[in-house]
């Protein structure tokens, strides 16, 4: 290999070493590589805030060079959004499958040694061939995939013969398809022994606290019809959960810019859901909150944290501490 397709090799295998990205990163400058201006950018980023002048060219950058950037990943990613570059390498994508003959092409590519988070954006979603490109060991950073089939793809993954990094997923129904395996029958995950937060994505109901694998997960996430008071209720008796998380109004698979706010719940001294904090994820409006909040109990918190703009629909909690987020 070249010296520069070393470094990349070296770089995407250990994509935590700061100090090699570094060294990529002149070796790239030195040959004229715009490459080389993105990870330079990025890495002076983590120092100080950029200047718009220098934000202004990060983002040119990745406008004019992402595609070649992408390699294989070109052909299942797209391209506009939900595309995250961090210091030179793609960290953060939306998977939309056009042709299958692209996903077993990227299945194993090298670039995506640095992913952390990936989302499933299309009909695939609940696609077993997906499986490959999830269970392959390029993948050993990858700790967040959101939208897959909770029947068609969690169980394969659960079952895996080897452990597999995940620590957050987030799945969608998909027993319209009449799935050969039910995330019923899924009572041993040894593929996925460091999952902490599980979510559940339309027609949800009480059958999700009793599923075995919710046993083994500290934060429960649900994207349902019901408003936040219901489940504070519903899950009172999963005394193992630490973590709630509700996303009303959210539709995973339209990605992360879906707008709508997210609640998470965590449990006081005396075992209750009294610890709130509110984030906002694309751009809600305020009363997407009314109904929620509405559902709570005006006495019930204790602590909520948000950002400063919601404050006027939290004046009915009284006794809670109101911080800024």
């Amino acid at each position: 290999m070249s010296r520069k397709d070393e470094l990349a090799a070296r770089v995407l295998a250990d994509p935590d070493d700061d100090d090699l990205r570094a060294v990529w990163a002149d070796a790239l400058l030195e040959r004229g590589d715009p490459l080389g201006e993105l990870i330079a950018l990025q890495i002076a980023a983590r120092d100080a805030p950029l200047t718009p002048a220098q934000d202004k060219l990060r983002r040119s950058l990745i406008a004019k060079h992402r595609v070649a950037w992408l390699g294989k990943l070109a052909d299942v990613l797209q391209h506009r959004e939900g595309l995250v570059f961090d210091r030179g390498l793609v960290v953060e994508g939306q998977v939309q499958i056009k042709k299958l003959a692209a996903l077993a092409a990227a299945v194993g590519d090298p670039h995506w040694g640095a992913l952390r988070r990936i989302w499933f954006c299309d009909r695939y979603a609940w696609d077993p061939r997906i499986v490959p490109l999830l269970v392959h060991p390029i993948l050993r950073s990858l700790r967040d995939v959101y939208t897959i089939g909770m029947n068609h793809v969690l169980p394969r993954l659960a079952r895996h013969d080897r452990p597999l990094p995940f620590t957050t997923i987030w799945t969608v129904d998909d027993t319209f398809r009449n799935p050969a395996t039910s995330i019923r029958d899924v009572h041993e995950a040894p593929g996925l022994p460091s999952l902490r937060s599980l979510g559940f994505t339309y027609q949800v109901d009480d059958y999700v606290l009793d599923l075995p694998i919710v046993r083994h997960i500290a934060t429960l996430g649900l994207v349902s019809s019901q408003p936040a008071g219901v489940w504070l209720e519903r899950t009172a008796r999963a005394e193992h959960l630490t973590g709630l998380e509700l996303r009303r109004w959210w539709i995973p698979i339209q990605g992360p810019q879906r707008s709508h706010f997210i609640l998470s719940f965590a449990r006081t001294s005396d075992g209750a859901w009294r610890e709130l904090t509110i984030a906002r994820s694309g751009r809600p409006t305020d009363d997407m909150l009314a109904q929620e909040l509405g559902s709570i109990p005006a006495t019930y918190l204790t602590r909520i944290t948000a950002p400063a703009d919601v404050r006027a629909r939290l004046r009915r909690f009284k006794r809670a501490e109101l911080v800024t987020a």
